[in-house]
């Protein structure tokens, strides 16, 4: 529930709404079936993370598996074949026929990062076990190296997969949530602590460079150009200018609404989209990055965990479930003018350019 600043009834005059030049406004639309949902794939146990290879996606989750599904046919997404796993997976990420999943031990007090063959979607099989830090959630390749995160960020080479190495590691304060590399530089989201930016060219010196002021608690970000898009657990998305890392600074953010905890964000084109823990999915306009407006908005049944997004299909993991969601039409809905009220805004009342309100 949102803390009442100033309780009891507080009359705000909010003066000639049709001038567009009130400093404190900020942007916000939303229509409640924006996004349209597509398909439905229930499954069994919490749906984590996923990736696309070709018509194919896999997806972590826990009862131990990772599972294939096709996805041909968006509207109608099949079954293909599940890999048992001894324990949940943690982490999973691909390249090219081959998919790297983090787990812990049986006995929970060690880590492995299991290297699959992807090729044949109905027979995926394990070819190679390599020890692994227990605490790695996150998982990201790019190019031959892999980027993994959690209680520390650990680099990899997998130019061959059978036999990852490790290059280098990063220990800051804090547990590293869903980050983001972007060239040389690496985005490393740390609840409390902000976002923190490190040099990874030389994995085997890895260095901090600069970062955000801790805001709320940063669980993910998506890196694009010079715009970092971070999602927050308490106070929705976030936007800086990220060109110098040294001074990172705070472009817009989304108007705060109860219950917004973002924990993956994906931008794609002038839109992100996010995964809000409590409710499903939103979308929400960064053209302006000064000025995010949340445009849609679908509800699932508990929450979204995770996405994939391939537009204009978004792929949203809700615990037990699959969604397909179809996007095609993300900025229709028209922006309206959004007034944030130190309180919690009860009634409102109209008098010719003058709205009351009741806070």
């Amino acid at each position: 529930m949102r803390r009442r600043r100033f309780p009891g009834v507080a009359a705000w005059a909010l003066a000639a709404l049709s001038a567009p030049a009130v400093a404190p406004a900020q942007p916000c639309a939303e229509v409640a079936d924006h996004l349209h949902i597509e398909a439905r794939l229930p499954r069994s146990g919490s749906l984590w993370q996923a990736a696309r290879n070709g018509t194919t996606l896999w997806i972590a989750r826990s009862g131990s598996a990772l599972e294939s599904v096709d996805v041909t046919n968006p509207a109608d997404p099949q079954p293909i074949a599940e890999l048992p796993l001894s324990t949940n997976p943690s982490g999973f990420a691909i390249r090219g026929d081959h998919g790297f999943v983090a787990k812990s031990t049986p006995d929970f007090l060690s880590g492995e990062l299991l290297t699959v063959d992807l090729s044949n979607p109905a027979s995926p099989q394990i070819l190679a076990t390599t020890g692994f830090p227990v605490v790695g959630n996150h998982l990201k390749v790019v190019g031959d190296r892999m980027y993994a995160a959690g209680d520390a960020l650990r680099i990899y080479d997998v130019s061959d997969p059978l036999t990852p190495t490790l290059l280098g590691s990063y220990t800051g304060p804090g547990f590293i949530a869903r980050f983001d590399v972007e060239g040389n530089l690496a985005y490393l989201p740390s609840f409390a602590f902000g976002i923190r930016i490190v040099d990874v060219s030389d994995p085997a010196n890895i260095t901090l460079v600069g970062g955000t002021a801790p805001l709320g608690e940063f669980l993910c970000v998506d890196v694009v150009g010079n715009i970092a898009y971070a999602g927050n657990r308490v106070a929705g998305l976030f936007t800086y200018d990220v060109a110098d890392p040294a001074n990172c600074a705070l472009l817009g953010f989304t108007p705060f609404r109860e219950n917004d905890v973002y924990e993956t964000v994906h931008v794609e084109g002038s839109h992100a989209f996010v995964t809000n823990a409590w409710v499903g999915c939103d979308v929400i306009d960064v053209s302006n990055p000064a000025a995010p407006i949340r445009t849609g908005r679908v509800r699932l049944g508990n929450g979204a965990d995770g996405l994939f997004v391939d537009l204009p299909y978004v792929y949203a993991l809700e615990p037990a479930d699959l969604w397909v969601l179809d996007a095609t039409e993300p900025s229709s809905v028209p922006p309206v003018v959004h007034f944030d009220t130190p309180g919690e805004a009860r009634a409102v009342a109209l008098d010719g350019d003058i709205a009351f309100v009741a806070d």
